[in-house]
């Protein structure tokens, strides 16, 4: 069995695993299969029988996963090339994303449901300068939406059900070697648009309860205890600094449940005795379809180069607290991974696949003589 490393380019809307399935369906059918040929399995194996082997099935992998909104380079490994794979997870990959300010959501993407709306639109200045704080060295807590696990269950099949995490998600180390703002577009000089859907008030408590605290949280609430400090405010614990961070947004931010909440609402008597001074009340809500629409802010693009397992819609979210904002990530190019750059020879457009010289092109970059290989059939 032969195989080597390939790049396709793979298109917003479909998935890795889908995309793998359509390109294993078409080189399956082709006279290139006989390279790439998985094993069949083994007659001590007590699954073998549940396992429909096929003399064309193909061997096929990727080396790391792109979401569905997302583009670009996705590796793919075909036969023995499956064998490679794992070098790839800890290389370096480059990134251009475009993120847009005006509210964030409970996905940290479009794909999601508005849960806060920002008050504060920040300046090309401020979104350039934020990102300092992101280069280098960082801690990192994934989205809730992802698809790490916690005891045998993704994080996002928590978030969905609304269930406690059964232990806190732990911030991870990363490293990002090139953080750049090369675009940036006030609103009426892009076409990006806010979901159309607020998330409903129990998906917001959920939230809420759910979603790891960033570091950068956790920073803003350290600062404002020292502010409350020199102001002679009461002083807070650490346990409340820390639910604070996770349950409220910094002061240029508010949760898009308050969009359709008057603010003279009447306060529980025991709420406020045991309130600290200038902690923000959560408010109730009754219909967040009634909230005003958010602020379309400014997009920017984001040009980023960083480690294995990197997410780029928590930095997103993390830059635009940072800075006092709220957004969301609304396009994503994976350009390079490792040896593989977009628009390079061994990247394939996956529309390639489709229409003629595609077997030729592949039999080219893996030193397959297929030429030969015809002739002796």
């Amino acid at each position: 069995m032969k195989g080597g490393l390939i790049a396709i380019n793979k298109p917003s809307g479909k998935s890795s695993a889908q995309c793998l399935n359509e390109i294993k369906a078409i080189i399956s059918k082709s006279e290139l299969a006989k390279f790439f040929q998985s094993d069949p399995p083994h007659p001590n194996d007590k699954n073998s029988k549940r396992k429909k082997w096929k003399r064309n099935d193909i061997k096929i992998g990727h080396g790391g996963t792109l979401d569905p909104l997302a583009s670009g380079v996705l590796v793919v490994g075909l036969g023995i090339g499956t064998k490679q794979l794992p070098t790839l997870l800890s290389c370096v990959k480059t990134y251009k994303a475009t993120c847009l300010f005006g509210c964030s959501t409970n996905t940290y993407d479009s794909s999601g449901k508005i849960i806060r709306v920002a008050t504060k639109i920040p300046s090309k200045e401020e979104v350039a300068d934020g990102l300092a704080a992101f280069r280098g060295d960082i801690l990192q807590l994934p989205p809730l939406y992802s698809a790490l696990h916690i005891q045998g269950k993704r994080l996002y099949e928590y978030a969905r059900e609304g269930l406690p995490l059964p232990e806190a998600v732990k911030p991870r180390p990363m490293k990002c070697d090139h953080l750049e703002l090369v675009e940036f577009h006030e609103k009426g000089q892009h076409s990006y648009n806010d979901p159309d859907v607020f998330a409903s008030k129990e998906e917001i408590e959920s939230e809420e309860l759910l979603r790891p605290v960033s570091d950068f949280e956790k920073k803003e609430a350290v600062n404002n205890s020292e502010i409350a400090k020199e102001n002679d405010s009461p002083q807070e614990s650490k346990d409340d600094f820390q639910q604070k961070s996770s349950v409220e947004d910094a002061p240029a931010v508010k949760s898009a449940s308050d969009e359709s909440v008057p603010k003279t609402e009447e306060k529980d008597d025991q709420t406020s005795k045991n309130e600290p001074k200038g902690k923000k009340r959560k408010l109730e809500v009754t219909d967040l379809e009634r909230g005003s629409r958010p602020p379309i802010g400014p997009s920017a693009v984001l040009d980023m180069s960083v480690s294995s397992g990197f997410y780029v819609r928590s930095v997103i979210h993390d830059l635009a607290h940072h800075i006092g904002s709220e957004a969301h990530m609304v396009d994503l190019i994976r350009t390079q991974q490792g040896d593989f750059v977009l628009d390079g020879d061994a990247c394939f457009e996956f529309e390639e696949f489709q229409s003629a010289g595609w077997e030729q092109k592949l039999a080219s970059l893996l030193k397959l003589d297929l030429d030969i290989e015809n002739k002796e059939n």
